[in-house]
């Protein structure tokens, strides 16, 4: 069995070097802006921030923005390394929780427990084609398949090189059946299931997301990066704005909702953060829990104090539910030490949860 440092290590680590600097939005293009509020008008003790920004630059952390929404109003942003408002950032994996909402928005009435045979005829003699979008999301398919191992059958680095990655999946042999299965850490699954939303609506996954959820979140210029043959990559690579980030955390709070108008559906959210899967049995390495596409931690009594979009390298969106709060934080951790990687959590627990929340002490069982 893993250790906790290498299991950790292998969720965040990467590619060896930092990507290069992130591209802009366009200048025709404009984002609708985030209400603001300051930290006096939420009787909030912005020291508490602030030595969070020094503890970033002490440390020399690789941490390129970070940003505090507080009841769906931007508080404080910082941006380093030459990234700003206008950055477009790559998520990486946080990506994978950006399809679940969009499976959401596809399959609202629609059967997630069903086969995806159903979308995917050409494969229906598949084992993969008996799996439900539901494991897929959960991690839970049961095949060939973990990202965390290196000689998997199904690790992506294979299907990267692939040039058909709807085959590569389906081509995937079954160690078990998918309602027995433990967490195993799949993003060719994701791919799969972003491509059943397109599919299932007819239209280009990055159309739809735009109709579905971009556009009424006021969110614009997202950069999806293009699979072989017509498929895009709906498990990582996803370029957004930090504000983009923060708004997506903000939906999924609200359960849906964005400024007073429901865009997801709101059972489906709820479905999407009870916990599914452990991720460490053990309980050593993390107390961390899996959704639909969603990080959950800690968990009492079935509910997550935290529920997280996370993305090699530091790209987070940790949403606090219980204090109102959605923060946002992209950089460049590839390959960093464990306590480097795992930066952003450590902030929260130490700065910014205990500013939410009033505290005097740091609260660092608030994510680990």
């Amino acid at each position: 069995m893993r250790s906790a440092a290498a299991w950790l290590l292998a969720l965040l680590a990467g590619c060896a070097s930092a990507p290069p600097p992130s591209p802009q939005l366009d200048a025709a293009i404009v984002e609708s802006p985030l209400p603001r509020a300051d930290f006096a008008a939420l009787g909030l003790d912005r020291a508490r921030w602030q030595a969070a920004v020094d503890e970033i630059e002490r440390r020399a952390l690789p941490i390129d923005q970070m940003a505090l929404l507080v009841d769906g109003r931007l508080v404080a942003e910082l941006h380093r390394h030459g990234h700003g408002p206008r950055s477009l950032h790559d998520l990486r994996s946080a990506t994978k929780s950006i399809t679940a909402l969009l499976v959401a928005a596809a399959f609202v009435d629609g059967d997630v427990d069903a086969p995806i045979a159903t979308l995917f005829g050409e494969f229906a003699d598949a084992p993969a084609a008996r799996r439900t979008l539901r494991q897929l999301l959960s991690m839970r398919s049961g095949l060939e398949c973990d990202d965390w191992d290196a000689s998997s059958r199904g690790n992506e680095e294979r299907m990267y090189r692939s040039d058909d990655w709807l085959r590569f999946f389906f081509a995937l042999p079954a160690r078990t059946e998918g309602w027995q299965a433990s967490f195993s850490y799949c993003t060719a699954g994701i791919v799969v299931a972003g491509e059943a939303v397109a599919r299932r609506v007819g239209e280009p996954l990055p159309a739809f997301a735009r109709r579905a959820l971009f556009g009424p979140l006021g969110i614009a210029g997202e950069r999806w990066t293009a699979a072989p043959r017509g498929v895009t990559d709906a498990g990582g690579h996803l370029r957004l704005t930090l504000h983009a980030m923060l708004k997506l955390g903000e939906l999924a709070r609200q359960r849906g909702v964005w400024q007073g108008r429901r865009v997801i559906d709101a059972a489906w959210i709820e479905r999407s953060l009870e916990p599914v899967l452990r991720v460490d049995p053990s309980g050593r390495a993390s107390n961390a829990w899996y959704g639909l596409g969603w990080w959950l931690e800690p968990v009492h009594d079935g509910r997550a104090a935290s529920f997280q979009a996370r993305g090699n390298g530091g790209q987070y969106i940790i949403v606090l539910p219980e204090l109102n709060a959605v923060l946002a934080f992209t950089g460049h951790a590839y390959n960093a030490d464990l306590p480097t990687q795992l930066a952003p959590l450590e902030l929260v627990s130490r700065h910014l949860a205990p500013m939410l929340r009033g505290a005097a002490q740091p609260l660092p069982s608030v994510l680990r």
